[in-house]
């Protein structure tokens, strides 16, 4: 039996001084995990707001998705080197396409077909007076 695997999506940017690879192999979510205490998925696919809270989760993101191609560099390399235009309009969407292989508008798409899908599925509510009496009334017959 052989298992077919993805490649790590590898993206170049300009970070920390000179040009570096990007990219979220599962060691960078656990690295990121052990900085922050935080999940660094929903950083990536844009299911929260990190801007809002705290840059320095989002700093954390660009440094564990450059840590496969420098394993040396620090929280504080990263934060000297990098400003927000550069992080939002950059490295932003470069995290976005290293961790999914997709560009951020590609992956906003599949999130709503995913939800679509998902709401399909989902079943129906009732309500639970209305399940009871469906229940009983199958124990009666």
């Amino acid at each position: 039996m052989s298992i077919r695997t993805r490649a790590v999506t590898k993206v170049k940017v300009f970070a920390a001084g000179r040009e570096r690879l990007l990219s979220y192999p599962l060691w960078a979510f656990m690295k990121f995990q052990e900085q922050t205490g935080e999940e660094l998925m929903p950083l990536l696919i844009g299911t929260k707001n990190f801007i809002k809270e705290d840059v320095g989760i989002i700093i954390a993101g660009v440094w564990a998705g450059l840590l496969e191609d420098d394993p040396e560099l620090t929280l504080d390399d990263v934060a000297r080197t990098i400003d927000l235009p550069i992080l939002m309009e950059v490295l932003v969407p470069a995290m976005v396409r290293a961790a999914s292989g997709k560009t951020e508008k590609e992956l906003q798409e599949a999130l709503k077909k995913a939800e679509k899908a998902a709401k399909k599925d989902r079943p129906t509510r009732t309500s639970p007076t209305k399940t009871a009496d469906s229940l009983a009334s199958g124990l009666t017959q």
